[in-house]
């Protein structure tokens, strides 16, 4: 009786644990709490790099660009699509750093856009 309460324990303290792990998403989003959009995208365009930040939803979306345009935008400069934001929410956390993400897309695509135009 002592061992299947006991093993009862051990598997209810296992499942606590597992529930405090983060998913993949939240995992590949873990650098946005620290990201500076607009150093980053003076990075990139010191390098040549135009490419404007997009989320692969529903359909690819690029924040801060009009949905008609985004083809014109996506064909010209180019895109670097934001690894863990997709359109399955996996946890409060998740849907935390996704709005996070979105803001950061934002202010990075706006100095982006100012050196490429369609």
């Amino acid at each position: 009786m002592n061992k299947r309460i006991l093993t009862l324990l051990l598997l209810v303290s296992l499942g606590a644990c597992a529930g405090n792990q983060l998913s993949e998403p939240e995992k590949q989003l873990g650098w946005i709490r620290d990201a500076n959009p607009e150093q980053d995208a003076k990075t990139a365009i010191s390098r040549g790099d135009f490419r404007l930040m997009a989320m692969a939803q529903r359909s690819l979306v690029i924040p801060g660009v009009n949905p008609d345009n985004s083809r014109s935008y996506e064909l010209k400069c180019g895109v670097n699509i934001m690894q863990g934001v997709g359109d399955v929410i996996r946890s409060q956390n998740h849907l935390e750093l996704m709005k996070m993400a979105h803001q950061y897309a934002l202010r990075y695509n706006a100095m982006i856009k100012l050196h490429c135009q369609p």
